[in-house]
């Protein structure tokens, strides 16, 4: 319902801007368009929610917990230095799916191996929830997110 209502919303707004009427070439364009809307609706990944997930703890103790995991690499890499933003799912039971893990940022490539390792042997989230339309407890979901880790020379 809500897919549909967004999609209708979007071809509204596009219709009443756009000269579409007058140039067929641009309805190819408009149809192009609302095909990449309709594939970033049909995912099962949200981005939004009422609820997004947590690490246990908060971003407190997400960070401690980063920065107990950089501190170990430094150890054994003299060399670490540096940061990496990391794009990640959280999926509706709370793990963090490693496969989902991609670097969207970095300051050294080295370090993205690193990255992806820490975030990967993360313990478990509370996952992120939506709510429903039928006045429902809000249902566990899976969250697309971002990270930064930094690697800091001790």
């Amino acid at each position: 319902m809500m897919r549909t209502l967004l999609v209708s919303v979007i071809i509204t707004s596009i219709l009443s801007t756009s000269q579409a009427q007058d140039d067929p070439s641009e309805f190819k364009e408009l149809f192009t368009e609302l095909d990449s809307v309709s594939s970033i609706l049909t995912t099962d990944t949200i981005y939004i929610t009422e609820h997004p997930p947590m690490f246990h703890g908060g971003n407190e103790a997400l960070q401690k917990w980063l920065m107990d995991q950089t501190r170990l690499i430094n150890d054994k890499n003299a060399n670490v230095n540096g940061r990496v933003i990391l794009e990640f799912i959280v999926s509706s039971e709370g793990q963090v799916i490693a496969d989902s893990i991609k670097v969207v940022r970095t300051t050294d490539p080295k370090l993205n191996n690193f990255a992806r390792d820490i975030l990967a042997k993360s313990p478990r989230w509370i996952p992120g929830k939506r709510s429903t339309n039928n006045n429902q407890p809000p249902v566990p979901v899976d969250y697309r997110m971002n990270c930064a880790v930094h690697f800091i020379k001790e």
